[in-house]
């Protein structure tokens, strides 16, 4: 009879638990819904990744301007962000084409001056942003 409640007891827990992995896993999944269908929440988030990209793409290359070796200094968002845009390069062309699009933007924010809060860096932002998204619409 011990045994037999013993048994019970486990199988009791195994359950629970096995409710408790389909909780959480319905969690995630709605989470990860909850996440894909805000755009705006996105995009918010995308731009900001963009900015601190541009701000770390300035850094680097005035570090690099004044002969210091900063190339170890890169973020390397851009992957995060057209991850997080949709945008899947698949062939080696593509994918070059698509940094070079991406870096040739960039180059743009030398001319901006960081030590004040403008718009400049904002629109820069915006504007990496929505032509890759026409870059998507592209390649889609």
């Amino acid at each position: 009879m011990l045994i037999v409640v013993f048994v019970i007891k486990i199988l009791n827990l195994y359950y629970k638990f096995d409710l408790y992995l389909r909780l959480l896993n319905l969690i995630v999944i709605l989470c990860v819904k909850s996440f894909k269908m805000k755009p705006n929440k996105n995009k918010k988030l995308i731009l900001s990744l963009i900015k601190d990209d541009l701000i770390n793409y300035h850094l680097v290359t005035g570090l690099e301007a004044l002969g210091f070796d900063a190339s170890h200094y890169t973020l390397f968002l851009s992957e995060t962000i057209f991850d997080l845009i949709g945008i899947n390069a698949d062939d080696d062309i593509e994918q070059e084409a698509l940094y070079k699009l991406y870096l040739g933007l960039f180059k743009k924010v030398r001319k901006i001056d960081l030590t004040e809060n403008t718009p400049q860096l904002d629109n820069l932002a915006l504007e990496v942003y929505t032509a890759l998204i026409a870059r998507r619409k592209l390649v889609a």
